[in-house]
């Protein structure tokens, strides 16, 4: 990563882990995932991109069903402004 004695960047950004609505890591061991194509085909891109700009990239990101059910409200509501 280094270049010429510096590093190759100024700064970096990252972000926590995704996890289930509870705060637990997904693992299938678990069976607590939830695979983007099943949000896709159940919700579409539109809640999947909500549920992103709504997160907090500084902590673990929250997701599960009843989250994503909120997002979907949300959009719905702001059709009707």
């Amino acid at each position: 990563m280094w270049n010429k004695g510096r590093a190759p960047f100024e700064s970096i950004l990252s972000h926590g882990f995704v996890v289930d609505g509870k705060g637990l890591k997904m693992s299938k061991s678990l069976g607590n995932i939830i695979a983007p194509e099943d949000i896709l085909k159940k919700y579409g891109a539109d809640i999947l991109r909500i549920w992103v700009a709504a997160s907090d990239y500084a902590e673990d990101l929250r997701i599960d069903y009843s989250i994503l059910e909120q997002q979907q409200n949300l959009k719905k509501n702001q059709k009707h402004f």
